[in-house]
């Protein structure tokens, strides 16, 4: 490891300590969607790059590719929907199953509420833009 990358390494981590905190048992207020959502994806990415971190120190290389794929596909993901903000991210909330009012809140309790509704019918079956 050259001197560059030794002398990073410690900011990064403390980095990822550090929004690992913030973004840790946030109540999320909706209204705020942007940063509720930025937040909720440096939470993730923190996780993500947490396992990346242990699973390099057990020499699992292949698991850690399936990891650093998610990390760039939560990048691409948040930078995308940066890009339009009004249009896009309630196109990725509903997608997701986020309710955006207190309605879609009431309709996805009593659709998880019903016996009849199974896991599959509320999580999206395909990526939410093509």
């Amino acid at each position: 490891m050259s001197v560059g990358k030794r002398d990073i390494w410690p900011k990064v981590m403390d980095l990822s300590n550090r929004s690992l905190q913030a973004a840790s048992g946030l109540n999320l207020a909706r209204g705020d969607n942007w940063s509720s959502t930025v937040m909720v994806f440096l939470h993730l990415g923190n996780e993500r790059l947490d396992s990346v971190m242990r699973l390099l120190r057990r020499g699992s290389y292949d698991s850690s590719v399936i990891l650093v794929r998610s990390l760039f596909e939560l990048a691409l993901n948040l930078a995308f929907i940066r890009l339009d903000v009004a249009i896009r991210l309630p196109e990725y909330l509903r997608h997701g199953g986020i309710p955006l009012s207190e309605e879609e809140a009431g309709e996805l309790k009593r659709r998880s509420e019903d016996s009849q509704t199974k896991v599959k019918d509320m999580v999206p079956g395909r990526s939410w833009r093509q």
